[in-house]
Formats: structure tokens, C-alpha cells, sequence
């Protein structure tokens, strides 16, 4: 980072201003490699499918190979936050 006190006090040291406004119609179009806005189209496909799903409930059954795998039975999300905020 350039240390302003050094700096000297005339503006010579400046950037000069451009010799011509820029403007976006004279930018090069880039191909796109996804929708100007959003997600893409198959995670946008996937988006309500997972919506429903939680609706519906197919999340809320807790396998048992879960407290297998981290040694310890699930927690609720409402534990871990709890934890968290008391840190």
C-alpha cells in the first residue's frame, strides 16, 4: 500500500484522465457463460424441486449412519446456533 505521507504535494504523481470517455457500447461483446442474472438453468430447475422436498418434510428423517459417521447424535440447528451466538 502506498503511503500517503510521502506522497508529494503536487499531483504529479496523479493518474491523468482518460483521453476519452468510455462508454459500455464501446466495450467488446464476451460470450456468456450464464444467464446475466440468477443461477443457471439447471440449478434454477433444481431450485423448486428442493423447496418442495423441504415443504413436504424429506429432509427431517435422520438417517443412523449420520451419528455414525461424526461419532455423536445430530444436533438441531437451533442448538447450533444457540452455541454459536453464546461463543
Amino acid at each position: 500500500m502506498q503511503d500517503l505521507q510521502a506522497a508529494p504535494s503536487d499531483a504529479s504523481w496523479s493518474a491523468s484522465p482518460p483521453t476519452a470517455p468510455v462508454s459500455a457500447s464501446a466495450t467488446p461483446a464476451r460470450p456468456r457463460t450464464s444467464p446475466p442474472h440468477g443461477a443457471p438453468a439447471p440449478v434454477a430447475a433444481l431450485i423448486p424441486g428442493v423447496f418442495a422436498a423441504a415443504r413436504d418434510g424429506e429432509f427431517t428423517v435422520v438417517d443412523p449412519a449420520l451419528a455414525e459417521l461424526i461419532g455423536r447424535g445430530p444436533a438441531a440447528f437451533r442448538t447450533e446456533l444457540e452455541r454459536a451466538w453464546a461463543a
